[in-house]
């Protein structure tokens, strides 16, 4: 991968890590003022992180049969000996 696109893609997630600390504050707090209770904005915490583990295993899964499949078609013909 090239160096531009890896400052790219290592950016972009900085940035996404970052938005969503802040809107976790803002959410829980949010929560707290409508239930009185942290309860809620602990399981919205852990919902969001379930929904984070989820893409992840997507993503690996897909990753996994890709190259299972790219090993499979791009295997080099191999002539066999009389």
């Amino acid at each position: 991968m090239p160096a531009a696109d890896a400052g790219a893609r290592v950016g972009f997630v900085i940035g996404a890590s970052i938005v969503g600390m802040a809107m976790g504050g803002l959410a829980a707090g949010w929560i707290f003022s409508l239930a009185g209770s942290y309860l809620w904005a602990f399981l919205h915490a852990i919902g969001w992180n379930v929904v984070n583990i989820a893409i992840m295993s997507g993503l690996v899964l897909c990753r996994r049969r890709a190259k299972g499949a790219g090993a499979a078609v791009a295997a080099p013909d191999v002539e066999a000996k009389p």
